[in-house]
């Protein structure tokens, strides 16, 4: 049931034009107020996906990696969800090193700087979720990064995990998760990272069967349902600072794979929610 406008959370989510923000819009948008950001307005947020979905969001354009344009975009929001990123995931991208940090770290800064600015707010605390990746550990759950079937099946715990980018996005996005740690720690904004899995616009990962990359997707799949309800834990989960004092989490957004390598047992402690999913039910 939809909530009454008057009693929804009003959340701002940028990259809105991008695979994830598709799926949570679809996914949030009864329940949220939401005020999307993006660096082209779409007629709707994804042509393939939602084109029988002709709603109307409230959309700003914007540059987030121009400070002057950012000012003032937060204002009123209680929650902030960063999706917006430079997504090529090769190790050395041909435009060179610039277009990833702009777009990755030197936005990453100006939105979290804005939503200090702003005063975002869930309840009493600055509330903010920002998208990291897999591709931060890749290194460390491959016997060979550049192979994705080279899984290991130690599972990597949050609090011990070892960060091996494998590419320059994967890079910045180590960059952001040290972001949130920072303003976590010197603002007190409250910031949930997530390492997110593989996410499919079909939701279904079976068409990777008999691939090389079978074994890591049925490692990584994220079901569009376990990440509509990770990203809205995520908005509502009452905090608990670490054992740092630091009001900062890194979790892990994948489904409950058979054979997933991340362990999330931290994860469903912290947000309260047991992914529902398994890439299994697609390999049969």
């Amino acid at each position: 049931m939809e909530a009454p406008a008057a009693q929804m959370k009003k959340v701002g989510i940028t990259g809105a034009t991008g695979r994830l923000a598709t799926i949570l819009i679809r996914q949030l948008k009864d329940e949220y107020q939401l005020k999307l950001f993006s660096f082209e307005k779409p007629e709707c947020t994804d042509a393939e996906t939602l084109q029988t979905e002709k709603e109307t969001y409230d959309t700003t354009v914007v540059d987030l990696s121009d400070r002057d344009q950012v000012k003032g975009l937060f204002e009123g929001l209680d929650v902030v969800i960063h999706l917006a990123a430079y997504s090529l995931a090769v190790p050395f991208p041909e435009q060179g090193p610039h277009v990833v940090f702009k777009n990755n770290v030197e936005a990453t800064y100006h939105v979290l700087e804005e939503c200090v600015r702003a005063n975002v707010k869930r309840y009493l605390e600055d509330r903010f979720i920002f998208a990291s990746t897999n591709h931060t550990q890749n290194g460390s759950m491959c016997a060979d990064p550049a192979k994705p079937e080279s899984l290991d099946v130690d599972r990597i715990k949050p609090g011990t995990d070892f960060v091996f980018p494998d590419s320059l996005y994967a890079v910045s996005k180590t960059c952001g998760e040290d972001l949130c740690k920072l303003f976590s720690l010197h603002k007190r904004i409250e910031t949930v990272v997530f390492r997110i899995g593989w996410i499919r616009l079909n939701d279904d990962p079976s068409d990777l069967k008999g691939t090389i990359n079978e074994a890591y997707m049925r490692a990584m799949y994220l079901s569009q349902r376990d990440a509509g309800n990770f990203f809205r834990k995520a908005i509502e989960v009452e905090m608990k600072p670490a054992a740092s004092g630091i009001p900062f989490m890194i979790a892990y957004a994948v489904s409950n794979n058979d054979a997933r390598v991340y362990d999330l047992e931290e994860t469903i402690a912290t947000l309260g929610y047991v992914p529902q999913d398994n890439s299994e039910a697609y390999f049969q």
